[in-house]
């Protein structure tokens, strides 16, 4: 008896730590490889362990894609570091219509990167940057810089 139980905790145990062969066969019709099936278990893990605000970037960034397409929801992360809460919409809506999140984009004018600046010394290619520098001017000056931006006030 004593046997059976220390078999059956051991078998509970490895099952636990690598994963229920059953949960290859219960994710869809093809079944997942043992792998994807840890991945996923992996994934579910991480996703029980997030922050309120990773939670938040992961929904804003998955509404942003649908909204804009995956060119221009990918680059909500740093429009969420250092854009104000209010401006976020718009941030976004003007990244979309000034290059289509496209990091690469280059105005007629010498316009750069995702906000299309002009006239700094620097030049602001890196997304990073770009995004920085964006709302630095736009704390400046509001949406004058943006054309494409004033219907909305």
């Amino acid at each position: 008896m004593r046997r059976v139980v220390l078999t059956f905790l051991i078998t509970i145990c490895v099952w636990g730590a690598l994963g229920s062969p059953a949960l290859a066969t219960q994710c869809g019709s093809r079944g997942l490889g043992y792998a994807e099936a840890l991945r996923a278990r992996s994934a579910a893990q991480r996703a029980v362990g997030q922050t309120a605000e990773e939670r938040l970037i992961e929904r804003r960034t998955r509404y942003y894609t649908a909204l804009h397409g995956r060119r221009v929801g990918r680059w909500f992360v740093l429009v969420y570091a250092y854009w104000p809460r209010v401006e976020w919409n718009r941030a976004m809506l003007c990244i979309r219509r000034e290059s289509g999140g496209n990091e690469h984009a280059l105005g007629a004018l010498g316009e750069i990167s995702l906000f299309q600046l002009l006239g700094y010394h620097c030049r602001p290619w890196k997304p990073d940057t770009n995004v920085r520098l964006a709302a630095k001017r736009w704390r400046e000056d509001g949406w004058d810089p943006w054309t494409t931006m004033r219907e909305w006030w």
